[in-house]
């Protein structure tokens, strides 16, 4: 392949079962989400990524992957060779479902030591009266400072374009730092 040819960069949006994912995708995908079982694992365990595209000019596109089956996925396992073209993870959890925060403290750490990927925490579910505040929910998971913890409600599509422009400053920022 030419070195003039844009290498595909994706985003993996995770977090718990019924955390927003599928919805953060469909608010934001320029196109109809589509879902399929990564061909990595075409085995019928019923593990499935959801796939949306943002189009940032003629030629270039960044997809959005989103997991489903919750703790069923190890991206570890599921997509190898994903952290070579991967700009970063948007973790999304139910800022209303405090008993979901202990697998996302976990999913936090695996990206920030296995994969070493920036990352941010969208505390989805914002327009709930009984959701946790972003400082709250970073408490909860033990969210360093240098992971941004953003208020979403992932049916809102200016709140997912703050989600992934936080990201992209994550981003931006260790690469600056190289």
């Amino acid at each position: 392949m030419s070195s003039d040819v844009p290498q595909p960069a994706y985003i993996l949006v995770d977090g718990p079962f019924q955390s927003g994912k599928s919805a953060f995708l469909a608010t934001i995908s320029e196109q109809p989400v589509v879902s399929a079982e990564p061909a990595s694992r075409r085995s019928g365990r019923g593990n499935v990524l959801d796939y949306g595209l943002i189009r940032l000019d003629a030629d270039s596109a960044v997809y959005l992957l989103a997991t489903a089956g919750g703790l069923r996925f190890d991206p570890r396992l599921e997509l190898p060779d994903l952290p070579m073209t991967l700009l970063g993870v948007v973790l999304l959890v139910d800022s209303t479902r405090t008993m979901t925060f202990e697998e996302a403290r976990g999913r936090l750490h695996l990206y920030r030591s296995a994969f070493r990927e920036p990352c941010v925490v969208a505390a989805n579910h914002q327009d709930r009266p009984n959701a946790l505040g972003p400082e709250d929910v970073r408490a909860a998971l033990a969210a360093p400072p240098e992971v941004p913890v953003v208020g979403c409600v992932a049916t809102d599509s200016d709140s997912v374009t703050r989600v992934l422009i936080a990201l992209l400053h994550v981003v931006v920022a260790r690469i600056e730092d190289m």
